[in-house]
């Protein structure tokens, strides 16, 4: 998977996801490999966290909680 690909791949699967859209997060998912997958998944934890991290008044307050959270989720 290039770069791009899995760019996009990773803005799909999050706006699938926002809006809950079930058909649409399984049709991106149907054709890519479970360890693409955790990849993409795990960065957009990652993506999640960087996030959380930037609206924070004190730099890192929630950062092991939200990653348990996010890496967990990413595993389902």
């Amino acid at each position: 998977m290039t770069p791009d690909e899995h760019q996009r791949l990773l803005l799909g699967l999050l706006l699938a996801a926002h809006d809950g859209h079930e058909r649409a997060f399984k049709a991106l998912t149907s054709r890519i490999s479970r360890p693409v997958l955790v990849t993409v998944m795990r960065n957009l934890a990652e993506a999640v966290v960087s996030g959380q991290l930037a609206m924070e008044e004190i730099p890192g307050a929630a950062r092991a909680d939200l990653a348990r959270e996010a890496l967990n989720a990413a595993a389902r």
